[in-house]
């Protein structure tokens, strides 16, 4: 059976995914959020289980990473990098099964939501800095982010205690359906 990602913006069976959790409609964006903690706090594995039950539920999800650090985004010497280092502004390389575009603007989170718009939620992982909703990881036995983020709607902890929703890292299931709702 074919599901509805592939189905055109106006189809039905696409309207209903779409507006099942009320977050989106044409003209809006997806629901956003980013899943910021300390280094090695388990932030990509949270977003991974989220991705994973998301997609289980017939949404269509992007995920943003924020490396701190330079990238190493093409193979050296190939066609696209030597592209690149001849000095086009962007370079697309279209695969069969995958595309990656590589530009030398970074874009701000506007501009990234608005590359996603088809999609249903976009998970940011870090992106502290951004005005993004932020849910923050907080591992056993670590304390909140100093100085704390702005924007946090909620944590992700199994210790007691929080000024905003907490739920423990088994609520897996809970934590979507709160994002989705964003109530926030």
């Amino acid at each position: 059976a074919s599901g509805t990602a592939d189905k055109p913006e106006g189809h039905p069976a696409r309207q209903s995914r779409l507006h099942h959790h009320g977050q989106k409609d044409s003209m809006k964006q997806p629901r956003a959020v980013a899943i910021v903690g300390p280094s090695k706090s388990g932030k990509t594995a949270l977003i991974e289980k989220l991705i994973a039950l998301a997609k289980s539920r017939g949404l269509k999800v992007a995920a943003v990473k924020h490396a701190p650090q330079s990238v190493e985004l093409d193979r050296p010497n190939s066609d696209s990098d030597r592209m690149f280092a001849s000095g086009a502004d962007a370079v697309a390389i279209i695969g069969e099964d995958e595309a990656a575009i590589r530009t030398r603007t970074v874009p701000d989170v506007p501009s990234i939501l608005g590359m996603f718009r088809d999609c249903d939620l976009v998970l940011f992982e870090g992106f502290k800095e951004s005005g993004l909703a932020k849910i923050e990881l907080i591992p056993q036995g670590e304390h909140p982010l100093e100085p704390p983020p702005s924007n946090i709607v909620a944590r992700v902890s199994d210790s007691a205690g929080s000024d905003v929703p907490r739920f423990s890292s088994h609520q897996i299931d809970e934590l979507l359906e709160f994002i989705l709702k964003g109530a926030f």
